[in-house]
């Protein structure tokens, strides 16, 4: 969902007099989510016209009409009846990582009785259903062992088998996002959720995170994931904090020091991909620090405060 589809028809003239069209009308259900353009008023004899009909759906699902075309030729075939019919999905995330694991849910048109959905596949590979409804069903995205486009198919008892072709895109392995196909230009991609200074950021399990910050004079504990496509906000910080440090060591993302409304602390949290928890505090106050890992320890040298410290899981030290 998102792009109209297009189709082009030709309208024929193959009689010896003027055609003139009198009336063009749409009716049914479905109508308003299809629209019409280039139908001529008159042909000439033995002459032709293209026109288009656009299907444009403004939500997911089944929708149905019938495009009624009404001339001046005599008797019953005077109208002629084009019937219409369009199917929209919508997929909450329409890329993900190359191991899988992430959570999509697919809106459609009815996929099945609401409990009779048994199998849904990611590229051939056999996907987990979370929940499921006549219209939608949730599922985690399988490893489906190659990068690329990917068609989604959907079965069920009642329906039958339903394929929704080039749907999910799988990104290459290591790669957060779409591909650029140019990596000497930088290109815009969704913005955070809200506006954000002196923030940390750090990449765990194929994920940028965005680690607390300050808008308008006010530190926050916000956080927020990125996927490649949107953001999503997750468990906040225990302690509100601003130009703090954001690394990843043995799996899990560590938030260190920064500054808060009372001063500089020596606050270290660990996040384990759910939630939070206070770790061994940094050996004094800091802010406005950089991290990164180096044989198995985080290093956060700070531009305030003290010296170079390093962290290793069970214990720190200058």
């Amino acid at each position: 969902m998102g792009e109209a589809v297009t189709n082009t028809f030709t309208l024929f003239n193959t009689g010896t007099a003027d055609l003139t069209i009198r009336e063009l009308t749409t009716n049914g259900a479905g109508a308003a989510q299809f629209s019409i353009v280039g139908l001529p008023a008159s042909l000439a004899p033995v002459g032709s016209s293209d026109f288009t009909i656009a299907f444009h759906p403004t939500n997911s699902g089944d929708y149905t009409a019938a495009l009624i075309i009404a001339s001046d030729v005599p008797g019953v075939d005077s109208n002629y009846v084009v019937n219409l019919h369009g199917s929209a999905y919508q997929l909450s995330t329409l890329r993900g990582p190359y191991a899988g694991g992430n959570t999509i849910t697919i809106n459609a048109g009815t996929l099945g009785n609401g409990t009779d959905i048994t199998n849904v596949t990611v590229g051939g590979v056999a996907a987990t259903i979370i929940t499921q409804g006549i219209d939608w069903v949730t599922i985690t995205v399988p490893a489906t062992g190659s990068a690329g486009v990917k068609d989604i198919v959907i079965q069920s008892t009642s329906v039958g088998e339903t394929t929704f072709a080039g749907a999910y895109t799988v990104n290459p392995a290591g790669q957060i996002g779409g591909v650029i196909e140019d990596w000497t230009q930088w290109q815009e991609v969704s913005g955070l959720p809200d506006a954000r200074m002196g923030l940390a950021a750090s990449v765990l399990n194929g994920a940028l995170y965005a680690v607390g910050g300050a808008k308008d004079s006010q530190i926050c504990t916000n956080v927020y994931r990125y996927d490649g496509t949107n953001w999503t906000e997750v468990a906040g910080l225990p302690t509100a904090s601003f130009t703090l440090a954001a690394g990843v060591l043995n799996g899990a993302l560590y938030a260190v020091g920064g500054a808060t409304i009372t001063g500089f602390q020596t606050n270290v949290y660990r996040y384990d991909g759910t939630n939070w928890q206070e770790a061994a505090g940094w050996p004094a106050a800091s802010c406005a620090l950089a991290a990164g890992v180096l044989n198995g320890a985080l290093y956060a040298p700070p531009s305030c405060g003290i010296s170079l410290c390093t962290f290793r899981a069970a214990r720190r030290g200058c």
